[in-house]
């Protein structure tokens, strides 16, 4: 069983012809075929942004459900683009989407500005989707062991001993490839693949996860 992992919204849009758009936020479209299962994680900053970067996927609006990491506008604008049969919002327990392969990870307990800032991953087999990781990265890390890691890791503009940190955290605890992308900067994230593997990430890239 495979999954496709697709990221439709994000700060950067690659070298393609069709007309993405490009904005502050974070998508990222998640299909098992096999089980003919559709997941949103997050939906960018606005329901323009969304609709727009469906079309261009040639994807429907339709979802069996989408997960909101955390309560940001740039994570949660474009929710109205889209129609879902559940919406898992930050708080609570962990949450099952398809037999263990795909789970809506708990709630973690982070940080944003001195205030309390909940927020979700979503684990896809050996793959972890990461909305801007306000919380301890290595209680991810721990928990739920993934070998991959993308989204957004909020360490743009950090110093350099800040990112060798979260380089020496993903290595130790056997992630091999990162996309980086959304809030963790453009040289950051190119600071990050190449320390552990992998590449930037952007719009449209698409990756395939055996589950």
């Amino acid at each position: 069983m495979e999954a496709v992992v697709r990221i439709l919204v994000d700060n950067r849009v690659g070298m393609v012809r069709d007309p993405y758009l490009g904005r502050h936020g974070l998508a990222v479209v998640v299909e098992v075929p096999s089980e003919d299962l559709r997941v949103l994680f997050d939906t960018g900053p606005s329901k323009d942004v969304l609709e727009n970067n469906l079309r261009v996927a040639g994807l429907g609006r339709g979802f069996d459900a989408v997960v909101i990491s955390h309560e940001h506008w740039d994570h949660t604008g474009g929710l109205g683009a889209v129609e879902a049969e559940r919406v898992v919002k930050p708080g609570g327990d962990e949450v099952d989407l398809l037999d263990g392969a795909i789970v809506a990870t708990r709630t973690f307990e982070g940080e944003y500005e001195g205030e309390p800032m909940p927020e979700r991953s979503l684990i896809v087999g050996d793959l972890a989707l990461i909305g801007c990781c306000h919380f301890r990265l290595e209680e991810l890390l721990e928990e739920y062991e993934p070998r991959m890691v993308l989204g957004g890791l909020h360490l743009m503009g950090r110093p350099r001993r800040e990112l060798d940190r979260v380089v020496e955290a993903l290595l130790d605890h056997g992630v091999r490839r990162v996309f980086p992308c959304h809030c963790t900067g453009i040289p950051e994230s190119s600071y990050l693949a190449n320390r552990v593997g992998g590449e930037p990430g952007y719009v449209p890239m698409e990756l395939r996860v055996e589950l």
